[in-house]
């Protein structure tokens, strides 16, 4: 898939060309290690020709470990929550969706609390439990700390309790008495 963007106002023709060619190498390489590198290097220089780029790469790209870098892109340049959140809930690939709950509590928000709050309170494993409330903690504000009370109180798994546990005195530490 070729993703075709208006230059972006604040990049010169040259810029612009090397941004298209590393959209063009994300988007169609056949080696997927360029294609990873492509991802990496889109992450680092961000914007919307890059987000969309990455959304693209993350949604259809067949090689796992391309849709891990970007993941691991998009939550660095905060790319859109609903795309992580797709990528946490329905990847086929494990770490591509730990990457995505990293990501959701790296670029924060209400849509990223929202998702990582239904899958606290879905049946996930433990581990991928105690990520998404790592994340809330990370994250804070009262929908976070509203979603680890509810498994701190109600989740079977004392390991998730610890977890939440932790990631409220994570949240208190940011706001000191």
């Amino acid at each position: 898939m070729i993703i075709t963007m208006v230059p972006e106002p604040d990049l010169t023709p040259a810029e612009w060309s090397r941004l298209e060619a590393l959209m063009a190498a994300l988007a169609g390489d056949a080696d997927a290690y360029v294609r990873e590198l492509a991802a990496e290097a889109l992450g680092r220089i961000g914007g919307p020709a890059a987000v969309a780029a990455l959304m693209a790469a993350l949604a259809g790209d067949a090689n796992a470990a391309v849709r891990r870098k970007a993941v691991v892109a998009l939550g660095r340049i905060g790319g859109p929550a609903a795309a992580l959140k797709a990528a946490m809930t329905g990847d086929a690939d494990a770490w591509v969706r730990e990457f995505a709950v990293e990501a959701l509590g790296r670029i924060g928000g209400p849509e990223a609390v929202a998702a990582l709050a239904a899958a606290l309170a879905g049946d996930a494993d433990t581990a991928f439990h105690r990520l998404v409330a790592y994340a809330l903690g990370r994250i804070g504000g009262h929908a976070a700390v509203d979603a680890l009370a509810t498994a701190l109180t109600s989740n079977a798994d004392p390991n998730v309790r610890q977890s939440a546990v932790e990631a409220l005195s994570m949240i208190a530490k940011k706001y000191p008495t």
